[in-house]
């Protein structure tokens, strides 16, 4: 009894690690589909501006709305991560509590970005393009929220893989070979970003998802095959 208790309780823990798995790597893929869609606004002069962020503000509502929702997707792939190294290890609770503190930077940035700003240029869009002077002081303070939010969500979630990845040098085999990248992804995006070599625009930031997702795919892969 006692026996088959167990191999019913671990073919358990497999199923919720392979579902915790899919979850994950739905969301990186999920989570680069829309990035690519991300709209970027090129207009300078007022007309123009006001225009194009009349267009494509329905857009950046919808990206950046789902950008935050998947990364509830994406933490609900991790937490099969976080049981495979056990709660109960430090090294597993601080990635989670860093990565939670990420989690609250990109969305307060993404919120700005979709939401914040599409509101104030619609806003002021009635008054005509004479309200551009008074607009543009909301938005140089939109665009320091939004980029100093991003910067936390980047130090935050990159300390949090890199604390992980030091946890999955300890497993054997191919978990180890993905802390040595997930190592290499949390302390690479800081030193870019420290460096200026990693802008807090849609191109810094399509980079920084497109790295991290590797990791997420990599680790989603070894949920899936129950090496965690």
């Amino acid at each position: 009894m006692n026996e088959a208790g167990s191999n019913s309780e671990q073919s358990s823990d497999t199923g919720r690690g392979r579902l915790a798995g899919i979850l994950l790597a739905a969301g990186a893929l999920i989570m680069l589909a829309f990035m690519a869609m991300h709209p970027a606004i090129h207009s300078h002069h007022p007309d123009e501006f006001f225009e194009e962020m009349k267009r494509k503000s329905l857009l950046s509502a919808v990206v950046n709305g789902s950008l935050i929702a998947d990364m509830v997707l994406v933490l609900i792939g991790l937490l099969g991560l976080v049981d495979g190294l056990r709660w109960r290890s430090v090294l597993a609770r601080a990635g989670l509590i860093s990565y939670s503190l990420g989690m609250i930077g990109h969305t307060a940035a993404a919120t700005i970005n979709g939401f914040v700003i599409s509101g104030l240029t619609a806003l002021y869009a009635r008054h005509g393009t004479e309200a551009l002077a008074s607009l543009t002081p909301l938005l140089a303070l939109c665009r320091e929220g939004n980029g100093a939010a991003a910067r936390l969500g980047v130090f935050a979630m990159s300390a949090a893989i890199a604390i992980w990845s030091l946890a999955l040098l300890r497993r054997p085999g191919a978990t180890r070979a993905v802390g040595v990248l997930g190592l290499l992804c949390g302390i690479a995006l800081p030193i870019a970003m420290a460096l200026g070599h990693l802008p807090m625009d849609v191109h810094g930031f399509t980079l920084r998802i497109i790295v991290q997702s590797v990791w997420y795919l990599a680790v989603a892969v070894q949920l899936i095959r129950g090496r965690l």
